[in-house]
């Protein structure tokens, strides 16, 4: 495979990345059912010395003709053969829910295969891989219960919701990547080498805060929490100081 060829597949995961020396690339993975403009926001959010990097998944927005990996290992290995011309020599993996697992086992692949690791990874409003889940399966629900979780969780704009032939377009794309992480099993697997900075909700009904705080679990360095007001996506309505958060967990760690 020629760079050229690296570079092509690169941008493809990478769809909104600008031409620019930072001293850490930030790769953004997003939630189920969004794609790489849901980090629209937060391109300038991080300074001058962190370059956010949104990764597009394949079947959505940009990549909609893609079919989507069938599981979320699948996910993590295409996704890393896609990043992988795209590390820069100081990088870090900040994912929010299905994002934030989707870095773990990215991370935990990585180190399996003794890869270059990132500085850190920073989970959002995603419990410790360890735990179990008690909630009930969303992707096997009904369309009109499934909207109503959509609903209910936020993250979901209104007029989406409200307009059936935007529904028709979006339902499946959510629908596969909840069957995604609802079919994933946690494997055994030895705690990593590196920071895990989680941030949450402190009324999020889906991950309470006992759940975030399992992470240190997964740590041989440290584990930090940071709580946000609000639910499962306080990350995004808290943009800002989630923004400062993650700058002073990443720099902090480059001054140590």
């Amino acid at each position: 495979m020629t760079q050229e060829t690296r570079t092509r597949g690169a941008d493809l995961w990478l769809p909104l990345r600008k031409p620019a020396t930072y001293r850490l690339t930030l790769f953004c993975l997003p939630f189920a059912g969004a794609g790489a403009n849901v980090y629209l926001p937060w391109l300038d959010a991080f300074g001058t010395s962190i370059q956010p990097c949104p990764v597009e998944y394949p079947g959505r927005a940009r990549r909609f003709a893609e079919r989507m990996p069938s599981d979320l290992g699948m996910l993590a290995d295409a996704t890393l053969d896609g990043l992988r011309c795209g590390f820069s020599e100081r990088f870090a993996f900040f994912g929010h829910s299905m994002g934030g697992l989707l870095a773990f086992e990215m991370t935990r692949r990585l180190a399996e295969r003794s890869s270059p690791l990132p500085e850190a990874l920073v989970i959002s409003s995603w419990q410790a891989p360890h735990l179990p889940t008690h909630l009930p399966k969303k992707h096997t629900l009904a369309d009109e219960a499934f909207v109503e979780e959509l609903r209910r969780m936020g993250g979901t704009p209104q007029e989406v919701l409200a307009n059936a032939k935007l529904l028709a377009h979006v339902l499946p794309i959510a629908r596969d990547d909840f069957r995604l992480t609802e079919e994933w099993i946690s494997p055994a697997a030895p705690p990593l080498p590196l920071p895990i900075h989680v941030i949450g909700g402190d009324n999020d009904p889906q991950i309470p805060v006992e759940a975030l705080s399992a992470w240190v679990k997964h740590t041989t360095v440290e584990a930090t929490i940071d709580l946000l007001p609000g639910g499962h996506f306080c990350l995004f309505d808290h943009r800002e100081r989630a923004a400062q958060l993650i700058i002073e967990r990443l720099e902090h760690r480059r001054r140590v």
